[in-house]
């Protein structure tokens, strides 16, 4: 693996995937720097397959061409937003608003739910719902949505 040139997809906060070219030898910091020259990720963590990516390179965490990494909000304090789960026992069906605020509508599946706290939303402050749909979910990242 002399000084190849890979391929990493990123997908940011919005959900909008990027390619970066870089040494397959590259270290953390090196592809941060290539980041942002695309985006700003001042106060944003690196994950890989679920897991933060803090230091070492590409190559001892095991990215390889092609792989997506996922840019996500770094919490102050260190914490991160706790989520609940209801039990499938206590499931209601409820009917669906038609005249609901975009950010109060849900679909079938899976939908996380918190308040919205970005500033510069019309849903500021206010309980909003993100859906998933079905799948399978890391749930260790958190919608975008509720940051």
């Amino acid at each position: 693996m002399n000084n190849e040139l890979i391929d990493i997809f990123l997908r940011d906060l919005d959900d909008n995937p990027m390619r970066i070219r870089i040494s397959a030898r590259a270290t953390l910091e090196e592809l941060r720097k290539e980041i942002k020259k695309f985006t700003d990720i001042e106060g944003c963590e690196l994950y890989f397959r679920g897991r933060r990516l803090q230091h070492g390179t590409l190559a001892e965490r095991g990215i390889k061409n092609l792989n997506t990494i996922v840019l996500n909000t770094k919490y102050l304090g260190g914490g991160r937003p706790s989520l609940t789960f209801n039990k499938m026992e206590d499931v209601r069906h409820l009917e669906f608003s038609e005249t609901a605020p975009e950010w109060r509508r849900v679909s079938r599946g899976i939908s996380f739910y918190g308040k919205c706290e970005n500033k510069s939303c019309q849903a500021f402050g206010q309980q909003v719902f993100d859906s998933k749909g079905f799948g399978v979910f890391n749930t260790g990242i958190i919608s975008p949505l509720l940051t």
